[in-house]
């Protein structure tokens, strides 16, 4: 019985270049000026703290959403969390290099979604608040990805493939469902 033959390719100890040496030491700097620290000792909690802090300085100023339509109240509780994020747009600039962060962002941002629309009274079937949550979470990632390479003051590029991917989804949603009389 022949022996079996032994893997040829040496195990690299090589990060990928989403995890490099500079990026996490970016990170740890930008966290120990902000004494991040020594609050939050992982990076689960720290992005859990910190979208509930930004969803509650949006929060404060419920007088920007006063639309009547889901899609528009969605859009402008989106657009009011960017710009709560703004002064902290490096910092995600950077958590967007560490691909570690990127799962761990999206398991915050969907356990934050429900929350959020329990703050917009919506008022839907049950199906359809399943259907804003998760249109909502993919649709405030996705924001969330606009807005970090949209350097225009007035951020027409990300407001754009906002409303485009929310009048999307809000068509979706009105073919499903039921018919008023």
């Amino acid at each position: 019985m022949p022996k079996p033959k032994k893997n040829s390719r040496k195990k690299s100890a090589k990060k990928s270049e989403h995890e490099s040496v500079d990026t996490l030491k970016l990170i740890e700097k930008f966290m120990r000026n902000k004494n991040l620290w020594e609050t939050y000792v992982d990076k689960s909690s720290l992005l859990q703290k910190f979208f509930t802090h930004i969803a509650a300085q949006a929060a404060k100023n419920p007088d920007s959403i006063d639309s009547d339509s889901p899609r528009d109240r969605i859009f402008d509780l989106i657009m009011l969390h960017l710009d709560e994020l703004q002064p902290y747009k490096k910092f995600i600039k950077i958590l967007r290099q560490d691909a570690a962060s990127w799962p761990i962002l999206a398991r915050v941002l969907l356990r934050q979604a429900p929350q959020w629309l329990n703050d917009l009274n919506l008022q839907r079937s049950s199906m359809q608040r399943c259907a804003w949550i998760s249109a909502f979470f993919g649709v405030y990632a996705y924001g969330l990805w606009l807005w970090l390479s949209d350097e225009s003051k007035d951020r027409a590029k990300t407001m754009a493939g906002i409303d485009r991917a929310l009048m999307r989804i809000d068509m979706i949603l009105q073919r499903f469902s039921p018919q008023q009389n």
